[in-house]
């Protein structure tokens, strides 16, 4: 039984860190896949974000990518005739001036070219939009800027009882974003709101057709309005909502609380941080146009068994393609799944994030759906990457609660947690977490002490271009 169990935890080994006698060589894990290149078509997406950014966003160009193919074929296509949908919320955090715009601007350009920018929204102001932009367009697809000023503000409105039309925007939020396989259901207020705004425009569109105006547009819209005055009541059917936002970590970070990790905002989001602040422009950058062959997959994507040219609303046409999963990939699935509740179990015990572990399954489902479009089928390496991308981001979300939730209690952990969300593949100097948290150096020593013992960094003395004597550098043993 013994034997039986070593032999498991190599074979887990090797399929997510490679091979463990390499590992002891080199001193730090390196996984089987790389993060920054999904495969498919997913993975095209990513090289054209990040080619179109002065400075390297490897992590938010994945992000958005799989943000941008999940709203683009998310209309037209669905996995094993599951109910499984590919909408997400994403957060992307990166440094003040390393060009988020750039990652926006191109996120932007996908939809266009998908015929889809009138869904497409660059910010948030109440619950009561939210509802108007869902009737519109079946689809709601946010991309901001600036998430976490947003946030603070949500957060304050709160505490302090104002801004009552900000108060329902996160319940809003989750709701409509777990019924994209359902029905959205309205408060009464908000119904009488929104039939009053429809009729409004129903009787200026009539006011149209009086004189003399009866095109094909008109009578469309006409015929919407009415079918959604006709269905309001039993509520939005198969809202498809989801979210890309980026900030600053100093105004993100403090938002990550215990209340909005298990309350399932944070949980049921991917986050993602860039912990390079101060990137190097790319050599020999120029701006390039998007690849002729990608706007054909786009534009394939998101084509269904029907159109209608003189209705511009963004919805579920037709009979939607149908992706099968590999029996291969099944199983992985199901392996992945024991993970998620064996990880669960620990959280129980040692932190209370057990409900963001257990959300980890349905992102692993809907990243694995998401990179298997433009394909006919889910295989293993699709399901296998979502695996370990997914189970990155618990580590990370639960880590940067940690911090936040320990940070009086216990400094020298919440440290240690900042530091493990901080190290990225080029690792970090003591002197640079020194200034980002502003805290003092005995503080960061410490914690790295920790964490040594703890064997989950490695530290070298290296010698520093801007100081006379060597600098501490911290590295991750498990990249």
């Amino acid at each position: 039984m013994k034997k039986e169990l070593e032999n498991k935890l190599d074979e887990l080994a090797r399929r997510y860190f490679g091979d463990p006698e390499q590992v002891e060589k080199e001193d730090i894990w390196r996984p089987k896949f790389d993060l920054k290149k999904p495969p498919g078509l997913v993975g095209e997406v990513t090289e054209y974000i990040n080619s179109q950014c002065r400075f390297p966003l490897e992590n938010l160009s994945v992000l958005s990518a799989l943000v941008a193919v999940g709203n683009i074929g998310g209309l037209s296509h669905t996995i094993d005739n599951q109910r499984l949908t590919s909408n997400l919320l994403g957060f992307g955090i990166a440094g003040s001036s390393t060009g988020k715009e750039s990652v926006i601007q191109a996120f932007n350009d996908l939809h266009i070219e998908a015929s889809m920018a009138g869904a497409v929204h660059g910010a948030i102001k109440s619950e009561q939009e939210i509802i108007r932009n869902l009737i519109r367009h079946q689809s709601a697809l946010y991309n901001i800027d600036e998430f976490g000023i947003f946030l603070r503000k949500l957060t304050m409105s709160h505490k302090s009882g104002g801004a009552s039309y900000l108060q329902g925007v996160i319940g809003i939020i989750m709701s409509a974003y777990s019924k994209a396989s359902g029905n959205l259901l309205l408060s009464g207020d908000v119904k009488d709101e929104i039939k009053q705004e429809l009729n409004r425009e129903l009787a200026a569109l009539n006011k149209k057709i009086d004189q003399g105006d009866s095109s094909a547009c008109v009578e469309t819209r006409m015929q919407a309005i009415k079918d959604t005055l006709n269905t309001i009541d039993s509520g939005l059917v198969n809202p498809f909502l989801s979210i890309i936002a980026f900030s600053t970590p100093s105004t993100f970070n403090e938002s990550v609380s215990f209340e909005q990790v298990t309350n399932g905002f944070i949980g049921r989001a991917i986050i993602v941080n860039e912990p390079n602040t101060n990137p190097r422009p790319k050599t020999d950058f120029e701006y390039s146009d998007m690849p002729d062959s990608l706007k054909l997959q786009i534009r394939a994507l998101c084509a269904s068994g029907e159109f209608n040219i003189f209705d511009s609303r963004v919805e579920s046409r037709g009979e939607k393609k149908v992706i099968t999963t590999t029996p291969e990939a099944k199983q992985a699935l199901q392996e992945a799944s024991n993970w998620i509740f064996d990880e669960a179990d620990k959280h129980t015990e040692q932190t209370g994030f057990e409900a963001v572990v257990r959300r980890g399954y349905e992102m692993m489902e809907k990243v694995s759906f998401i990179l298997s479009m433009g394909s006919n089928e889910r295989g293993l390496e699709a399901v296998e990457w979502a695996v370990e991308y997914i189970r990155r981001d618990i580590e990370y979300k639960t880590t940067l609660a940690y911090s936040n939730v320990t940070e009086k209690s216990d400094p020298i952990r919440s440290m240690a947690a900042k530091i493990m969300c901080s190290v990225g593949t080029d690792g970090i100097t003591v002197g640079r977490l020194v200034n980002k948290y502003r805290v003092k150096e005995s503080l960061v020593l410490e914690a790295v002490d920790l964490l040594e013992r703890k064997e989950k960094i490695i530290t070298e003395y290296r010698k520093s271009k801007y100081r006379a004597k060597e600098s501490l550098f911290i590295l991750a043993r498990y990249i």
